[in-house]
C-alpha cells in the first residue's frame, strides 16, 4: 500500500520507484516477496497525481536496467496459459486465424 499524499510529500520520489524495481523485477517477479498488487490510499485526486509520477519513475528505470530474456517471456507466457488452462475461468476457447 502506497500513501499517496505521504508519497507526494516525498523529496526522492525515485527512492520509491527503486525500491520497487528492486522487489519485482531483480526477480522477474518470482520471489515470495515480489508485489502482487499496488493499493494507493488518499483522494482521488493524489492518487491519480502519485499513480503517474510512480508508474512515469519506474518506467524510467525499467527502460535502462530491465532486459527480458526470450527464454523468460517464454516461461511467463507458458506459466499464463497453464493457469488459464486449468483456472476454469476459460468457457469456450476463440480461434483467430491470422
Amino acid at each position: 500500500m502506497i500513501d499517496a499524499s505521504y508519497y507526494l510529500a516525498l523529496i526522492n520520489k525515485r527512492a520509491v520507484a527503486v525500491g520497487f524495481y528492486n522487489d519485482t523485477y531483480l526477480m522477474d517477479q518470482n520471489a515470495c516477496t515480489s508485489p502482487q498488487l499496488v493499493v494507493w490510499l488518499g483522494t482521488e485526486a493524489e492518487k491519480e497525481q502519485a499513480r503517474a509520477h510512480f508508474w512515469a519513475e519506474l518506467e524510467i528505470l525499467v527502460n535502462k536496467r530491465y532486459q527480458l530474456q526470450p527464454i523468460t517471456a517464454l516461461r511467463k507466457f507458458g506459466r499464463f496459459c497453464h493457469h488459464a488452462a486449468i483456472s476454469g475461468s476459460v468457457k469456450k476457447p476463440l480461434r483467430h486465424l491470422i
